[in-house]
């Protein structure tokens, strides 16, 4: 079990000296990731550390300004980045942590999301995303009877600090 550990490290590639490992993102979003009290504009941003040329962990934070009131996001997980042109397509996972849960109908919630990005400057890029949410814990029994329980659209501004092309 160590000795494949040990091989799967050895074989993930490390980031080329040139391709700065961490890159911020600024959304502005429409989302309804519960029910009606919970869907509205808001603004988020997400920070990652890219792990090889392709794949990145995230953690990101957003607000919602939804008909109820405020609602609170906190995500952590992956994002695959599908072919590296001036047009990036990518697909996102993350597990979501809302809050109030009441507002939401839920409070722990997988998101699943794709886009793409369109680098227009050395380390900036423009970008569209859609994400889904899935209750894990559902409260609400129209949210847990559903497998997709929300969705949120995006418009994003991807900056890589340092990056040479």
């Amino acid at each position: 079990m160590l000795g494949a550990l040990l091989c799967v490290l050895l074989a993930v590639p490390v980031p080329r000296p040139r391709d700065p490992p961490l890159w911020l993102v600024v959304e502005a979003l429409y989302a309804a990731p519960g029910g009606e009290s919970s869907r509205g504009p808001g603004a988020g941003a997400r920070l990652g550390y890219r792990i090889t040329d392709q794949v990145s962990t995230a953690i990101g934070f957003s607000s919602l300004f939804a008909r109820g009131g405020l609602v609170t996001a906190l995500a952590a997980g992956f994002e695959a980045t599908l072919d590296a042109t001036p047009v990036a397509p990518f697909i996102e996972l993350s597990l979501v942590r809302t809050d109030p849960p009441e507002r939401v109908g839920f409070s722990l919630a997988q998101r699943s999301g794709f886009g793409f990005d369109w680098r227009f400057a050395r380390g900036l890029s423009l970008g569209l995303v859609v994400r889904y949410f899935a209750a894990l814990d559902a409260t609400d029994a129209p949210v847990a009877a559903s497998s997709m329980n929300g969705i949120e659209f995006g418009l994003r501004l991807l900056a890589v600090p340092g990056a040479s092309r």
